[in-house]
Formats: C-alpha cells, structure tokens, sequence
C-alpha cells in the first residue's frame, strides 16, 4: 500500500511538463473522450501541445480502459504508428 501511495503522490503532484517539452522521439496519444479519470482537456491535448510533432488519437465513446475496450483499434493503431 505505501508503493502504491507514493506512486499516487508522485503522479498527482508532479509536473512534468518541462520534461514532456524535450522529448524527441516520435510520440502518438490515444485518449478516449468520455474518459472521467483523466479528461482529455486537461491530460491528453495538452500532453499532445507539449511534445512535438505528436499525434493525438481521439477514440470517440471511449472511456480510461482502451486496451479492454478497444483492443482491436488501439493495437491497429500503435502498428500503423510504428511503421511510419
């Protein structure tokens, strides 16, 4: 429980911005949007402003779980990203 407890602490309290700013290697989000735990406002779009030349991927009806609920797409995803 204490692992799991700093683990939280560091991921709420932590900016990472800056670091997100550096990142060179090409990156693709995929966010659902209607997810309640992380708003795509507020996580996916600015995670997408912050790196450059990311792709965002917004799946639409999709809520946090993506690899259960939307396994076929995520995955056909992540290959057509890796091949460009």
């Amino acid at each position: 429980m204490k692992v799991l407890t700093e683990l939280n602490k560091v991921q709420t309290e932590t900016d990472f911005r800056p670091e997100l700013r550096t990142i060179q290697t090409p990156t693709l989000i995929l966010h659902g949007d209607i997810d309640k735990s992380c708003l795509l406002e507020l996580t996916g779009r600015p995670t997408h402003e912050l790196i450059a030349g990311s792709r965002l991927s917004v799946y639409e009806n999709a809520a946090h779980a993506l690899p259960y609920t939307h396994t076929d797409r995520m995955l056909a995803d992540i290959a057509a990203f890796a091949r460009t």
